[in-house]
C-alpha cells in the first residue's frame, strides 16, 4: 500500500478550505476529493463563517490572509460558536512569524501548515487532527451520557429518599408490612382522607393512676416500656395501626389505611392474643407488669387521614366507632374484652362470646348491646 493510500479518509469527514485564491482552493479540493473527503470551498472570511454555521465541517483549512475579515477573526468566531466545538482548525500560512502562530494556537487552532506545503504532510496532519477531534467528540458523547445517567441516578436517589422519608413518617405507628405495602403501591398517606368501615380497639391498664402516683419514675417508665414491648409485636403481626398511645393504654385501628376485609375478626383475635401474652409475661415479671388491663372493640364507619401540622403528624380515625370502643374499654373488667354488637355480628366465630347487657353508654342516644369475649 502506498503512503498516500494510507492517508485516505473513510468518507465521513467534511473539510472546508478557506483561501482567497480560487486556484489554491481548486487544487487542494481536487486532492482531498481523491482522498475521499467531502470538500467545501470559501474565498472570504464571511463566506467561510456562513458555510461553517450551515454545514458544521469536521475540519477547516484556514488561510490567515483573507480580503474581508482576516483568518484570526474567523478562527475566533468559530471557537466562540458552541455548535462548532468538534471542528478542527489547521492554519495555512506563508508567514514565518512565531508570534502569529502562537496567537493562533492560543485562539484555538489545532495545527498549522506552512506554505508551500507538501501534499503528504498536509494529508498526514489533517488525519492526525481529525483523529484527535473524533476522540474528543467521542469523549464528549460519553461525558454527556454519564451526565444523563447521573441526572437519572440523582432523580432515582431523590425519589428513593423521599420514599424512605415517607416511610419513616409512619413507621412509628404502623406495622412494617403495612408500610412496605404502601411504598410498593406508591400511595401517599399524607394525601389520603377517606371514610371507610374499620374496627377500633382501645386498651387500658386498670388502676394506672394510683400506680403512677406511688411508683418511682424509673419503675413507671420501665414498666410501660416493658408493656409496650410485650404487646407491640402482636399488634404488628395483625397489621393493625397504632393511632395513639395514651400513657396507660393505646388505640389501634384495624382495616385502615390498609384493607383488611375481616377486620372485626382480626381485631378480636389480636385482642385475645394480647391478653394471653400479657398474662404470660405478667406471671413471669409481675414486678414490671403489676396491673391488669381491659379492652373494648367496636366496628363501624370512620373518617381516616392525617392530622396535625408539619413536623408532627398522626394518622387518625374519627367517628362514633372510636368513642364506642373507648366506652366499652372503660366498662370492661380486669383482663376482660368487651365487643360491640356490630363486632359480634361480623366475627367469624362466636366461641367464647357471651351477651352482657343492653345499656345506655355516654355519648350515644340509644341503648347499646355489648358482649364479653
Amino acid at each position: 500500500m502506498q503512503l498516500k493510500d494510507s492517508l485516505k479518509d473513510n468518507g465521513q469527514h467534511t473539510v472546508l478550505i478557506v483561501d482567497d485564491l480560487e486556484d489554491n482552493v481548486f487544487i487542494l479540493k481536487s486532492l482531498l476529493v481523491s482522498q475521499n473527503y467531502k470538500v467545501l470551498g470559501a474565498y472570504t472570511g464571511r463566506m467561510a463563517l456562513e458555510l461553517c454555521f450551515e454545514h458544521k465541517p469536521d475540519l477547516v483549512l484556514l488561510d490567515l490572509s483573507l480580503p474581508d475579515i482576516n483568518g484570526v477573526e474567523v478562527l475566533q468566531e468559530i471557537r466562540q460558536e458552541p455548535s462548532l466545538i468538534n471542528t478542527g482548525i489547521i492554519i495555512l500560512t506563508a508567514t514565518s512569524s512565531s508570534d502569529a502562530l502562537i496567537n493562533g494556537f492560543m485562539l484555538g487552532a489545532d495545527d498549522f501548515i506552512k506554505k508551500p506545503y507538501h501534499h503528504l504532510e498536509m494529508l498526514a496532519r489533517m488525519q492526525a487532527t481529525l483523529k484527535l477531534r473524533d476522540t474528543y467528540a467521542q469523549l464528549r458523547d460519553v461525558n454527556d451520557q454519564l451526565d444523563s445517567i447521573n441526572r437519572d441516578l440523582e432523580g432515582t436517589v431523590k425519589s428513593q429518599v423521599e420514599e424512605i422519608e415517607k416511610s419513616n413518617r409512619f413507621k412509628r405507628f404502623m406495622a412494617p408490612q403495612v408500610i412496605d405495602s404502601f411504598m410498593t403501591e406508591s400511595k401517599d398517606l399524607l394525601s389520603i382522607s377517606e371514610r371507610r368501615k374499620l374496627t377500633v380497639l382501645f386498651l387500658d391498664l386498670r388502676g394506672f393512676t394510683a400506680y403512677a402516683n406511688s411508683a418511682s419514675p424509673d419503675s413507671l417508665m420501665t414498666g410501660l416500656q416493658h408493656f409496650h414491648k410485650t404487646i407491640g409485636p402482636v399488634i404488628f403481626k395483625h397489621q393493625a395501626t397504632i393511632e395513639r398511645f395514651t400513657g396507660d393504654g393505646l388505640m389501634c385501628i384495624i382495616g385502615a389505611p390498609n384493607d383488611i376485609p375481616d377486620h372485626s375478626t382480626v381485631a378480636l383475635d389480636m385482642a385475645r392474643e394480647i391478653r394471653d401474652v400479657y398474662e404470660t409475661e405478667k406471671s413471669e415479671n409481675g414486678d414490671l407488669l403489676p396491673l391488669d388491663m381491659s379492652m373494648g372493640i367496636a366496628t363501624g364507619e370512620a373518617t381516616t387521614g392525617t392530622i396535625g401540622f408539619e413536623g408532627r403528624l398522626d394518622y387518625a380515625a374519627i367517628g362514633p366507632v372510636t368513642n364506642m370502643a373507648a366506652r366499652l374499654c372503660a366498662k370492661a373488667g380486669p383482663n376482660e374484652i368487651l365487643i360491640s354488637h356490630n363486632v359480634c355480628n361480623q366475627i367469624a366465630s362466636k366461641d367464647g362470646v357471651s351477651f352482657v347487657e343492653e345499656a345506655e353508654i355516654k355519648g350515644f342516644d340509644y341503648k347499646v348491646k355489648y358482649y364479653s369475649a
